[in-house]
């Protein structure tokens, strides 16, 4: 059956609007003419170097052409071309971005005609006409939480228009009513819908064409390094190729550095700018409240992605991410009281505020989007209403359900089951996720005060000696005491946050602590201020502690069984502090090895690095095989798990060697590792589990034996 394209509600601008709303503002204009600025420099070093590269270049094949004609024979006619190829490398480099495509991946986003879904592209037409934007040449769905335009770009789209494509990410739609929906397509949309914004998209284009001709260097590489292996004499002139262009980026990548911080500043005022022709057309509030909301969504998406990587394993497959998304946002606010309203979690500012407790701002000057508190400040200063259309956006799509289906396929194109997989629906959902919350949660009553943290290890024979004056947990659990670990998390960043800033190298020299602007010599006095706090919070965290284990200890669940408690707890502490501390390791040799991946690892740090891997492993081994012997770890692995374990305990192979890489053995290395993290984490999360599950069926007064 046909959709009727005009069967849905199409939300009504603001009556209120006025036009100098959305003309670019003060600071839009003065960031445009900062970094066109530091473009002009950047331009006018880049043409004098192209002018000597093209002196280089003329006298290198002067000399090149006199050696082949004068000092005859085949060694000269070979240096001689690789005086000539050096130069010719060399401007080759300065000039290959003129050459060079950006092209999109679209290899997860499945496009969708007018003829398949009617009532959305009647519904963006008409949104593209009421921000002034051009259709879009072609539109996408994907399957994340995520919105934008994109094209395929050159050198030569400074100059020429180019047509931009939309993609549309389902887990937004999944999650937004219409008039949300409506602001944050028009948010994109405003980036392209006005004259005075294309000077901002044409530095946009400027500032990635030079971070490809510094920092997108593979294929010249590769074309560098196939000339080096032609001939012993070409290699050498390859090596000098490589001094100079390394003299020449190091030259650029400094002007580089300034251009891309004055480009930030400006890519957040064009943030504000798009914000207000959403809210143009949308009015401020639809925006605000999607920005948070889709934080969230985020989240429970990315959760939902990694249930689906473990069941895999488990030869299960999920049948609607999106249906699976919704009941995690739903579960999320039953746990944090929140309402939810017309089918949507209604979340703001003051939910995340309540994890997030720093004090010390810096103004970060590589971040390219506005903090979402700082866009809803601008938004609400528009002070536009609109009638919200509370409809779900999967409204504006034909057989919704089919789409959710067909997307939730698609992540599991790369993925191979031994059999058919168990289909797991929204009924299997829900059980899979209870019974993992049940199995990775400690109790509703502690109210999460356990959560993502270990228990102070106080003195056990002081604390049954002291009184208490608490009778139940609630007593005890107040909100402040549920702050704590919040606060203390807050106050670590802060302290490390101000170190960084009080050091010698840093080159902040202002920042905001509770909005009041700071210099850098203030720090040494907050520093004070903040370790006095931070003493004071995990003391006040540890007493918690401490007051909960005595009112366990002394509960009628437990007459005559006192000393259980005390030795429950004392397992806890010394298996829990050794664990841990061997997981602190793991850990840190896992990121220390990760390093071998990155992008811009030499062959110093690649030794350094594997020679710590092989002192270290050495040392691991032991304890691997240590963990595999002792019978209380054993259901912490699979029999693979284990043969992956042994097989590292005996591997004596080298990671580096002069012809490069073992890439088999540092795979195995940390696989092994990996592994065995995620043993240690497990032991110690069901240790600290065993303890208080025992200790709230006592607190919540049933007898334990």
């Amino acid at each position: 059956m046909k959709q009727d394209r005009t069967a849905y509600r199409y939300p009504t601008s603001p009556a209120n609007f006025d036009e100098k709303m959305i003309q670019p503002s003060a600071e839009f204009r003065n960031e445009v003419v900062g970094v066109l600025r530091m473009i002009f420099v950047f331009a006018g070093t880049y043409f004098l170097l192209v002018a000597a590269a093209i002196g280089l270049a003329i006298s290198l094949a002067w000399a090149g052409v006199w050696l082949m004609d004068f000092l005859r024979g085949w060694l000269m006619i070979l240096v001689g071309i690789g005086l000539i190829g050096t130069g010719l490398m060399v401007l080759f480099f300065l000039f290959k971005f003129i050459f060079k495509s950006h092209r999109v991946d679209k290899s997860a986003m499945t496009e969708i005609t007018e003829k398949e879904q009617p009532v959305l592209f009647d519904f963006l037409r008409r949104l593209a006409a009421e921000t002034k934007t051009p259709f879009p040449k072609r539109i996408f769905l994907s399957a994340d939480v995520n919105a934008s335009v994109f094209y395929n770009s050159s050198f030569w789209s400074m100059f020429v228009p180019v047509r931009k494509n939309l993609n549309i990410g389902l887990g937004l739609v999944n999650c937004v009513n219409v008039s949300e929906f409506k602001a944050v397509i028009a948010h994109e949309f405003g980036h392209f819908s006005q004259k005075s914004m294309k000077l901002g998209s044409y530095v946009y284009n400027v500032n990635r064409i030079i971070h490809d001709m510094l920092f997108d260097n593979e294929e010249y590489g590769r074309t560098l390094q196939a000339w080096a292996n032609l001939h012993y004499i070409f290699n050498l002139f390859a090596d000098i190729t490589s001094g100079i262009v390394g003299g020449i980026i190091s030259v650029l990548q400094a002007l580089y550095g300034k251009i891309n911080a004055r480009y930030m500043a400006l890519s957040r005022q064009m943030e504000f700018h798009a914000d207000s022709v959403a809210a143009s057309v949308s009015g401020s509030s639809p925006l605000v409240r999607a920005l948070y909301r889709l934080e969230l969504a985020d989240n429970a998406y990315n959760t939902v992605i990694g249930y689906y990587s473990d069941w895999v394993k488990e030869n299960r497959k999920g049948v609607n991410v999106y249906e699976h998304q919704s009941q995690l946002l739903k579960s999320f606010a039953a746990t944090h009281r929140l309402p939810v309203e017309n089918g949507f979690v209604e979340v703001s500012e003051d939910v995340f505020s309540k994890y997030r407790k720093n004090r010390v701002v810096v103004k970060d000057q590589w971040a390219s989007h506005p903090a979402n508190a700082d866009r809803e400040k601008h938004l609400r200063s528009l002070n536009l209403d609109t009638e919200l259309v509370h409809d779900s956006a999967w409204t504006l799509f034909t057989d919704p359900e089919k789409l959710q289906r067909q997307l939730t396929d698609q992540l599991y194109q790369t993925v191979s089951f031994p059999s058919v997989p168990e289909m797991v629906d929204g009924e299997k959902f829900q059980s899979f996720y209870q019974e993992r919350l049940e199995k990775y949660s400690f109790g509703k009553a502690y109210a999460g005060f356990y959560d993502n943290r270990n228990i102070s290890a106080f003195d056990l024979e002081n604390a049954v000696a002291e009184k208490t004056t608490a009778e139940s947990l609630s007593d005890i659990l107040n909100e402040r005491a549920l702050n704590l670990q919040h606060q203390i998390n807050g106050l670590e960043t802060d302290i490390r946050l101000l170190e960084e800033i009080g050091s010698k190298d840093s080159k902040i020299n202002t920042f905001d602590f509770e909005g009041t602007k700071y210099n850098r010599e203030d720090t040494k006095g907050l520093l004070v201020k903040l370790r006095s706090e931070l003493k004071d919070a995990t003391l006040a965290l540890e007493n918690t502690d401490k007051e909960i284990f005595r009112l366990f200890y002394k509960k009628p669940g437990l007459v005559g069984k006192e000393k259980d408690a005390v030795a429950l707890y004392k397992e806890m502490f010394s298996d829990g502090t050794a664990t841990e501390a061997l997981l602190g390791q793991v850990n840190a040799m896992l990121r220390e090895a990760s390093q071998l991946y990155g992008p811009h690892v030499t062959q110093g740090m690649a030794f350094a690095v594997t020679n710590n891997m092989k002192r270290e492993g050495h040392r691991i081994k032991a304890d691997i095989r240590e963990t595999i012997s002792n019978p209380k770890f054993s259901s912490y692995y699979s029999e693979e798990e284990k043969k992956t374990l042994e097989y590292f305990t005996k591997d004596r192979r080298e990671f580096i060697s002069n012809e490069g890489f073992d890439s088999e053995a540092i795979g195995a290395y940390m696989n092994a590792l990996q592994i065995y993290s995620q043993v240690l984490a497990q032991y110690n999360f069901d240790l600290k589990k065993k303890t208080l599950d025992r200790q709230l069926k006592v607190l919540e007064g049933q007898t334990v034996s």
